[in-house]
């Protein structure tokens, strides 16, 4: 340990040294930031020794160039405060010891570090796979040719570099591989080559020396990158906006406006309208049949119509995702389906989860027709079944409205619970689901079902199989807020209680937002009134309202917050995805646009954000009230799965963490 807890050049060549005996016989490649310890003298010679390359990553950029920070250093705070959370939650009466932080150390140390894990820093910042591969054998070749060679590289080793490198990366990096290397040092009349061979310490100046190598480093970077510029065309970054600035906000506002030429996403352009993904899309929905025969006889016998399936819910777990296609018309097959994460195609069709032999329509111990899904974090979906069909024709309640839990890692259906029918009411539209569990092995698992036709809030306690009921006059309606204009189509809709999301958890307690589907207000309740049953007929006062209206137009449809405190919704008039803060008063200072597309986000359904490392939001637009009155044209792309990175999303932003 260093007298003050930081690294300084003596420890850094300890740590190189140490380093080397573990290295593979050939060069490699050490990446650095900018850190004062990181440039002497000494370190430069050390690695020549262990044929190590050095590399200095641009000021201001490591946040987001640098591996460890983007992957393993954000894992590790995520398990630090899983453990952490757990400690507190299971120990409330003891301090946290030295001897304790052991303990909860440990286990963070192994899910953080994992091979994998490791592994996938390179390709979140760009480091592998495709035109990253481009990028680093570029670098080697340059840092070996600056670092021995005393002439520029021979034109016989362009045979070699071009099969690897692309053309457009050939054309930037041509005028630093034609140049002497005693003219590539900026910073002083010693060449590069000459101060990188140092048989004589003390002949050199130390600064000098910092310079000469940081100035490499932002010559070479200076090149491989281009600002966007809002005319469309791409210019070279200047040395002047390439320095560094001095708070970090603004360098973060600097590097989000840069774009490798080798690979557009290694550092995102910020922008509201350009943080959307799009996983999928159709312009109608097909289904995956075992035969091509089956499927045509099915479309004969009117068991399969393409105009009429729309996907509604979404959720993900580890490599899939899960879309759900209720039963609203006539000829929908399956009310089901999985897909890759890693998109094939397009435009795929669905296959029925957990398989075809689940989704015959009547048969109450299969699924009858799913809205949405909520997958909890020990990898069991939860799978809200209204027992409905053809409610957009002439309603049928089929089945009672069902709660089923499928196992994700052996795609196994664990049970089905039916809703009681004290708790489903006449008319009764069950349209939500979330999930809240807060032990390691979901021990302690509840579950929040909205009915949005007859406004409550009904609970399920796993460990029992009990159901409760709340009702509240916030599950109600805005008047004025039931009538809406989408794109020229104007229609009335008075969903009740439709949208919630879990706060996060803090000192025993979490919070569950909520709100309508036709109102511009969001509310409150902490969880453990809601999973206190005796509370059903005396908590009135409990259900609060958060805070300043969203506006005439402020319909949110779906919600939820992420890991740092952000709530993520769906602003459904605007084609747009808000964001707010939780740590900060819900008023219109604090709430903003993260995502608005005014094609590919009309009427954004459903949201979710997943359980990974790190997480993202899973959005489906699906088009709805044109498919209510059967205006979907089959010819333009009616529905999309769409996904955002939340930490990305909010940079400058009202929402960005703050907490």
């Amino acid at each position: 340990m260093t007298p003050k807890g930081s690294m300084n050049c003596k420890t850094f060549v300890k740590w190189i040294h140490h380093f080397a005996k573990f290295k593979t016989p050939d060069q490699c490649l050490s990446i650095f930031d900018g850190a004062p310890s990181h440039f002497d003298y000494n370190i430069v010679d050390v690695t020549d020794k262990h044929d190590i390359i050095l590399f200095s990553l641009p000021s201001n950029t490591t946040h987001e160039l640098q591996p460890m920070n983007k992957a393993v250093f954000r894992a590790f705070e995520h398990y630090w405060d899983q453990q952490l959370q757990k400690f507190r939650f299971q120990n409330k009466d003891k301090a946290l010891t030295k001897q304790r932080i052991v303990r909860i150390f440990t286990p963070v140390w192994d899910k953080a570090l994992t091979p994998s894990n490791i592994k996938s820093v390179f390709e979140a910042t760009g480091s592998i796979h495709s035109t990253q591969i481009e990028f680093w054998n570029v670098l080697m070749l340059l840092a070996f040719q600056l670092t021995y060679q005393k002439q520029p590289i021979p034109s016989t080793t362009e045979v070699i570099v071009q099969p690897i490198v692309s053309s457009t990366l050939c054309n930037v990096l041509q005028p630093i591989l034609s140049k002497p290397s005693n003219n590539i040092n900026e910073a002083g009349n010693v060449s590069f080559t000459d101060m990188m061979k140092t048989p004589e310490k003390n002949s050199y100046n130390k600064s000098q020396r910092r310079k000469t190598i940081n100035s490499l480093a932002q010559h070479l970077t200076r090149s491989l990158f281009v600002k966007i510029n809002p005319t469309g065309v791409n210019t070279p970054l200047s040395t002047k906006t390439f320095h560094p600035v001095k708070r970090r906000k603004q360098a973060s506002k600097q590097a989000q406006s840069w774009v490798w030429n080798g690979r557009a996403h290694l550092v995102i352009y910020k922008d509201a309208k350009k943080t959307l993904g799009t996983l999928y899309r159709w312009k109608q929905i097909d289904f995956k049949y075992p035969t091509e025969q089956e499927r045509l006889a099915a479309i004969a016998n009117g068991l399969f119509n393409q105009t009429n399936v729309i996907p509604l819910g979404i959720e993900r777990w580890k490599g899939r995702i899960f879309v759900s296609t209720p039963k609203w018309k006539r000829g929908v097959p399956a009310t089901l389906s999985a897909l890759p994460i890693a998109a094939v195609e397009e435009s795929p069709p669905l296959e029925p989860y957990p398989n075809w032999l689940w989704h015959n329509a009547g048969n109450c111990t299969g699924l009858t027709s799913v809205f949405r899904m909520s997958v909890d974090h020990c990898g069991v979906m939860w799978v809200l079944d209204s027992g409905q069909v053809e409610a957009f024709e002439t309603p049928r309640q089929l089945c009672p409205p069902s709660l089923f839990a499928i196992d994700l890692e052996t795609d196994t259906v664990l049970a089905r619970y039916p809703i009681p029918d004290e708790f489903v009411l006449q008319n009764s539209l069950i349209t939500n689901i979330v999930v809240d569990s807060r032990d390691a092995r979901c021990r302690d698992l509840h579950v929040y079902i909205a009915d949005a036709w007859r406004f409550g809030l009904i609970v399920f306690r796993q460990s029992d199989a009990m159901f409760w009921r709340f009702s509240h006059y916030t599950f109600y309606p805005e008047p004025l807020l039931s009538n809406y204009t989408l794109h020229g189509l104007n229609y009335q809709w008075s969903d009740g209680l439709f949208g919630m999301s879990l706060g996060k958890f803090h000192l025993g307690e979490r919070p569950l937002y909520y709100h309508a589907m036709s109102s511009s207000l969001e509310f409150v309740v902490n969880t453990s009134v809601i999973r206190d049953p005796t509370r059903v007929n005396d908590a009135v006062a409990e259900f609060k309202l958060l805070g300043e209206s969203r506006g005439p137009n402020g319909q949110v449809s779906a919600a939820a917050v992420d890991r740092n405190g952000v709530m993520f919704y769906n602003l459904i008039s605007y084609d747009s995805i808000g964001c707010w803060n939780t740590c900060t008063d819900y008023k219109n200072k604090n709430r903003d646009i993260v995502a608005q597309n005014t094609r590919t986000l009309v009427f954004p359904n459903d949201l979710r954000i997943d359980h990974e490392v790190p997480q993202f939001v899973w959005i489906i637009s699906n088009r709805l009230p044109m498919y209510q009155f059967n205006l979907i044209d089959p010819n333009e792309y009616n529905y999309r799965v769409l996904y955002l990175d939340p930490v990305k999303a909010v940079e400058n932003t009202v929402c960005q963490y703050i907490c």
